[in-house]
């Protein structure tokens, strides 16, 4: 294909000149007219709209944007090279880098003010960029190169510009993954054990945690080392991402999930009630139990309160963990050990809730993007957040080229077979294709579907498809469970125990809440601090008399910190966003 003819593909994708497209309402997509003089008008309109415009959103080069990330680690810019990136320069002449950075870099480039192209973030730094001028506003942008924005994600933009603009009223920030957060054909979050080894203990029930933890330290002592010699436990976990282990892996479990742009906020998924979680009784204490615990049984990884992300998936990798946080965190494990029944997969659990269902009206507001104030490409930038928001933008991230790697079949996409073999396959080819992209820089979400044929941008979320994707680590889990696909048992089982998802969590009231004040997110920070430090001492207490006596004194240290003023405003808060949500239902 010539280049003034990329040139062009890429201007009708990125800025969506075609007069066609104006009236194509909110999928972005028209039916041809056929016949005489309206075919005859659009075709000259078409050929104008080429004639008159020579240059794309990325002035008529292929264009690099760097994005700025938390803890994206270096898999994606590994596999950088690929025939969907390739698809997506051709269409719209951009190109994506990541540019990973931990904590402490992360807040150094916000505080320098000296951004890469693009920054992904979360309500706690909308103030501080918006008022330092370090984003632009993409209000001016749209209409020539937003198109799909506007039509597929019209809330989500009001809702950025009134309550993510400091009283501007202008659009700064794309969350990604707008719309239903439904499961996969396997659940990837949640109790995420070696299978094959829990057929080996006759696949035990368990009633309880304490259940659990026991049944882990069975599958430890079954297999102490690996082959290789190196020591294996149950349960381990990384520190470098703040207090993200002392939350997160049992917020599934327990039935909750955080504010966004809060440390320690959080709320419960079923009945939508606000809650700390270093309140008595709360999730933070709830996880320290279960790492005490784990310990007492001589199944936690004593590196888990020093190690990094990238030192548990390292481990996960030569089989010495025997759980993961999430499928996704499993290392390459699977991928390894693709066509056999060695793997990692989610138990479920008739005491145990479950993460999926919530539909996230204004996306996941955490991983905002937004293009900085030292971007070269603005209009490139706006280009790729809208063909992120557009059906066949996101189509061809999630799910390849069509004609490559997908065709229609009678006006339906469907996966070819070669496809879906390589996505069994896994491993390094599997890698290599970019299918899939990263979800975290989507700006609709996988389950969103595509009004002209019906079907999920991401494909691999059809579940026609799940009988011909299955591989035989998951063909074996629905021979064991008895279903079609590995997450219909979990289905099963919120109908038979009364477990839930977060099917009635209400996004909005998370998106809602605003930025606390200084004086609140600074004793917020102090009592994260406190909590990582009392953390340690008390999972790793000698008995539980020992565990007793550290719960009061860090209780004590909490409330000294101010924690009843956090929660305090946090509840009023949350209240307040309910009133809110009333007026917007």
């Amino acid at each position: 294909m010539g280049r003034k003819k990329q040139q062009f593909i890429a201007l009708l994708s990125a800025a969506g000149l075609l007069l066609t497209m104006a009236a194509c309402g909110a999928s972005g997509k028209e039916p041809v007219q056929t016949g005489g003089e309206t075919e005859g008008k659009e075709t000259q309109a078409a050929q104008t709209a080429e004639t008159d415009m020579e240059k794309d959103a990325s002035g008529g080069q292929e264009v690099t944007l760097d994005i700025l990330a938390k803890n994206v680690g270096e898999f994606f810019n590994q596999y950088a090279d690929n025939h969907v990136q390739d698809k997506m320069a051709e269409d719209i002449g951009v190109r994506i880098h990541m540019v990973n950075a931990d904590n402490d870099k992360f807040n150094v480039l916000l505080a320098g003010g000296d951004l890469p192209d693009l920054v992904r973030t979360g309500p706690d730094n909308f103030e501080q960029l918006v008022a330092g001028k370090n984003v632009l506003p993409l209000d001016d942008y749209l209409e020539e190169y937003g198109k799909d924005i506007l039509a597929n994600a019209p809330d989500t933009v009001a809702f950025s510009r009134k309550y993510w603009s400091n009283g501007e009223n202008k659009l700064y920030f794309l969350p990604v993954q707008v719309g239903p957060d439904t499961a996969e054909i396997e659940h990837a979050i949640g109790p995420v054990v070696r299978w094959d080894y829990y057929k080996e203990l006759g696949y035990p029930e368990t009633n309880n945690i304490d259940e659990y933890l026991q049944m882990l330290k069975e599958m430890q002592d079954a297999h102490p080392t690996t082959e290789d010699g190196k020591k294996v436990y149950a349960i381990s976990m990384f520190a470098d991402w703040g207090n993200w282990y002392l939350v997160q892996p049992m917020s599934a479990f327990m039935g909750y999930n955080s504010i966004s742009g809060s440390t320690l906020g959080q709320y419960h998924v079923d009945t939508n009630e606000f809650a700390l979680s270093l309140d008595e009784g709360g999730l933070y204490w709830d996880s320290i139990d279960y790492y005490y615990k784990a310990n007492q049984l001589g199944i936690l990884d004593p590196d888990t309160l020093t190690q990094k992300y990238e030192d548990l998936q390292a481990k996960i990798t030569a089989g010495q963990v025997l759980t993961a946080p999430a499928t996704w965190g499993a290392g390459s494990f699977n991928k390894d050990h693709a066509g056999t029944t060695q793997g990692f997969m989610a138990l479920p659990m008739k005491w145990g809730n479950q993460w999926y269902g919530m539909d996230y009206k204004v996306g996941w507001i955490d991983k905002s993007i937004g293009i900085s104030s030292t971007c070269k490409y603005p209009e490139a930038a706006v280009a790729f957040l809208n063909y992120c928001y557009s059906y066949d933008g996101a189509r061809t991230l999630y799910s390849g080229v069509e004609g490559v790697d997908w065709d229609l079949v009678d006006g339906k996409p469907v996966m070819k077979q070669e496809t879906l073999d390589l996505q069994k396959a896994g491993g390094e080819a599997w890698q290599e294709s970019g299918i899939g992209f990263d979800v975290n820089f989507m700006g609709l979400g996988q389950n969103v579907i595509d009004p002209e044929d019906g079907k999920p941008v991401n494909l691999f979320r059809d579940e026609t498809m799940y009988p011909s994707m299955l591989n035989e680590l998951q063909k074996e889990y629905c021979d064991h469970y008895k279903v079609s696909y590995p997450s219909e048992i979990f289905e099963q089982y919120r109908e038979k125990y009364g477990v839930y998802d977060q099917s009635k969590a209400n996004s909005l009231l998370l998106a809602l809440v605003p930025t606390p004040p200084d004086d609140i997110k600074r004793m917020e920070a102090k009592l994260d601090e406190a909590s990582l430090k009392a953390a340690a001492k008390m999972i790793l207490a000698g008995s539980d008399e020992e565990l007793a006596d550290l719960k009061t004194k860090t209780m004590e240290e909490f409330r000294s910190l101010g924690i009843d003023k956090v929660h305090d405003w946090y509840a009023n808060e949350w209240d307040q966003a309910k009133e809110k949500v009333k007026t917007m239902e």
